[in-house]
């Protein structure tokens, strides 16, 4: 059984292995310290800016199977990155 659950730091590397397994998979470039900062740095990027992040984990393991997160818009409606 999987659960969604907010995004703690404990989340942090298995979200950045999904999605780089995603762009690695279709041959997409990676940017570190560019696009894809955001995932390095969910807290500041999302939660610090009114918006939320989760994480979906198979209970039984704990593992991070896959993630969501949402930055609040300048005129207040949500984007869902």
């Amino acid at each position: 059984m999987c659960q969604v659950v907010p995004y703690a730091p404990i989340h942090k590397e298995g979200v950045i292995r999904a999605v780089r397994a995603v762009y690695d998979e279709y041959g997409f470039t990676w940017e570190a310290e560019g696009y894809n900062r955001d995932l390095y740095e969910i807290e500041a990027h999302y939660i610090e800016r009114g918006g939320m992040f989760w994480v979906l984990v198979a209970s039984e393991r704990g593992t991070r199977n896959g993630e969501r997160g949402t930055r609040k818009a300048e005129r207040g409606a949500g984007a869902v990155v």
